[in-house]
C-alpha cells in the first residue's frame, strides 16, 4: 500500500552550520554506501562520498523546487527525484525500515543536516527528525515529498 506524507526540511543559515546528532545506536561499516543512526524520534543517514553528493543535490539542492524521495517497500531502492540508488545491502534495510516507521508516525517530520563528533570531520548527516531543529542554525524552505511505495 502506498504511503505519501510531507517533511519539513531546512537549510543552515551559513555554509557548515549544523547541530549535534545526538547519543544514538548506529548500524556503521566504514566504507558501505549507506550508514545509518538511530535515536527513537530520529533517523540519521550518512551517505559515502561516491552517493553523497547525489543525495546532497537531490535533497538540498535548490534545483527542485518540490523534491520527493522515494522508498520501496521491499528496501531495494531509494529514488530521489528522477534518479534511482539501488540498495546495494541488505544491512542497508533495518535503517530503511526504520526511517519508515519513522515516515509513517503522526505529526511533523523535519529534514535537515546534523553531525557528530565520533564520525570523521566533514562528515554530514542527512536527519530526518519529529524534533524540529534548531532555529539559530537553519532557515525552512519548500518542503520534501516523502513516499513507500
Amino acid at each position: 500500500m502506498a504511503f505519501e506524507t510531507s517533511v519539513r526540511r531546512y537549510s543552515a543559515f551559513y555554509l557548515n552550520w549544523c547541530q549535534a546528532f545526538g547519543e544514538h545506536d548506529s548500524d556503521y561499516a566504514e566504507g558501505a554506501d549507506l550508514n545509518w543512526l538511530f535515536v527513537d524520534a530520529a533517523v540519521g543517514l550518512i551517505a559515502a562520498a561516491e552517493v553523497k553528493r547525489l543525495f546532497f543535490h537531490e535533497l538540498l539542492g535548490k534545483h527542485h523546487p518540490n523534491p520527493t524521495i522515494e522508498f520501496s517497500e521491499n528496501c531495494s531502492y531509494i529514488q530521489l527525484n528522477e534518479t534511482r540508488h539501488t540498495v546495494s545491502s541488505e544491512r542497508n534495510q533495518a535503517g530503511m525500515n526504520k526511517l519508515m516507521e519513522l515516515l509513517r508516525r503522526r505529526g511533523d517530520l523535519h529534514m535537515f543536516l546534523s553531525y557528530h563528533i565520533y564520525y570523521p570531520d566533514g562528515t554530514r548527516i542527512i536527519t530526518f527528525s519529529r524534533k524540529k531543529p534548531m532555529p539559530l542554525f537553519y532557515k525552512e524552505v519548500a518542503p520534501l515529498t516523502a513516499r513507500i511505495v
